[in-house]
C-alpha cells in the first residue's frame, strides 16, 4: 500500500482536487453577477490554475520513472515548467516595486505644472482621507488617465486632452483613479497580467487577466461614483473618453504604424505597448473592452444615480 505521504500520492491527489475546485469556481462564477463576489472567483480561479501548473511539473518529474523512453524529456519539461513558475511570481513584484520611475520616463510623462488638476486631486484626496498622489502629465489628443505606483507613493497619469473635459467629468475620472489606489489595483494588475505574459501556454491566466480588467474597472466605477455623489460626470467622461479613441489604440502617444523600439521610450506594436504594466491599467481601453463594456458600465453609473435619488 503507497502511505498518504507519498509525494506522488499527495501530488496526484493535489491534481484531482484543484482540477474540481477550479471547474467548481469557474461554475459559481458563471452564475454570479456581483462585480465583488466575481472579482474574488477570478483572484481565486488565478491562482489556483498557477498551482494547477506548479502541480503538474511535480508530477512530471516524480512520475517519470515510470516512462524510461521519455524520463528525461519529462524532467526537463518539468523543471523548465517549475522554474518558469518560480519567476513567474517573482518578476511581477519586481516590476511592482521598482519600475515606477523607468515606467513613466518611457511614457514621456511630466510633472504637471497647472493648478486646476491640482485643486480638483487635492480635494478628492480630502474625501478619501490620503495624501495626493504626484501628477504627470503625457501629451495625446486622446484623453484617458491611470495609476502607477505602490499605494503609499502613487503617480496619476493623465493625458494633456483630458484637460478639456468639465471639470465635474474630471473630478470623476480622478475619483475613479483613487480607487485604484486605495484598493492596490496596480499590484494586482501588475502582477495578473505579468504572470499571463509569462505563462504563455496557459490559457486561464490570459483570461482571468482580461475579465479581472472589467470587474475591478467595475468596482472602481461604483465606489468612486458613491464617494462624489456624481455617478453621470463619469459615466459622460467615459463616453467622451471612448469615442475619442480610434480604433486599436489605447490612447497613449505612440507610434501607430509600425514596431517601434526607441531608447526612452515602450515598445510598441501596430501602435500597441506590449508592457503588461501599462496596458492594462487605463481607465478606458478600446482594445480589451469594446462599446458594449462601455454600455454596461455606462448602465451601472446610471442605476447608481437613480438609487442615490431615492
Amino acid at each position: 500500500m503507497v502511505p498518504i505521504t507519498d509525494p506522488k500520492t499527495i501530488f496526484s491527489s493535489g491534481f484531482i482536487l484543484l482540477s474540481l475546485f477550479m471547474t467548481f469556481t469557474y461554475w459559481r462564477l458563471s452564475r454570479s453577477s456581483n462585480p465583488y463576489q466575481r472579482n474574488n472567483l477570478l483572484l481565486t480561479l488565478f491562482f489556483s490554475s498557477i498551482f494547477f501548473y506548479y502541480t503538474i511539473s511535480c508530477i512530471m518529474i516524480l512520475f517519470s520513472e515510470y516512462l524510461p523512453r521519455f524520463s528525461t524529456l519529462l524532467q526537463v519539461v518539468g523543471f523548465c515548467v517549475l522554474a518558469l513558475l518560480i519567476v513567474a511570481t517573482i518578476f511581477p513584484l519586481l516590476v511592482y516595486f521598482f519600475s515606477t520611475d523607468a515606467l513613466i520616463k518611457q511614457l514621456g510623462a511630466q510633472k504637471y505644472g497647472g493648478r486646476e488638476v491640482e485643486l480638483i486631486v487635492n480635494d478628492v484626496s480630502r474625501r478619501f482621507g490620503r495624501t495626493p498622489p504626484e501628477i504627470h502629465v503625457i501629451e495625446s489628443q486622446i484623453p484617458n488617465a491611470l495609476t502607477l505606483g505602490k499605494k503609499g507613493a502613487p503617480h496619476l497619469i493623465i493625458t494633456s486632452s483630458l484637460l478639456g473635459l468639465h471639470p465635474s467629468e474630471i473630478r470623476a475620472v480622478c475619483a475613479h483613479e483613487f480607487i485604484h489606489i486605495a484598493k492596490n489595483d496596480s499590484l494586482i494588475k501588475t502582477f495578473t497580467s505579468t504572470v499571463s505574459n509569462l505563462l504563455f501556454f496557459d490559457p486561464v491566466t490570459k483570461w482571468v487577466d482580461k475579465m479581472l480588467f472589467f470587474e475591478r474597472e467595475f468596482i472602481a466605477d461604483l465606489e468612486s461614483a458613491r464617494i462624489t455623489e456624481d455617478p453621470l460626470s463619469l459615466s459622460s467622461a467615459l463616453r467622451k473618453i471612448f469615442n475619442r479613441m480610434p480604433e486599436s489604440s489605447f490612447g497613449l502617444p505612440l507610434n501607430s504604424t509600425k514596431m517601434s523600439i526607441k531608447e526612452g521610450s515602450l515598445t510598441v506594436y501596430n501602435g500597441l505597448p506590449t508592457q503588461p504594466s501599462i496596458k492594462n491599467r487605463l481607465i478606458v481601453n478600446k482594445d480589451a473592452a469594446d462599446a458594449s463594456r462601455i454600455d454596461e458600465r455606462v448602465r451601472r453609473l446610471e442605476g447608481l444615480e437613480e438609487e442615490l435619488r431615492h
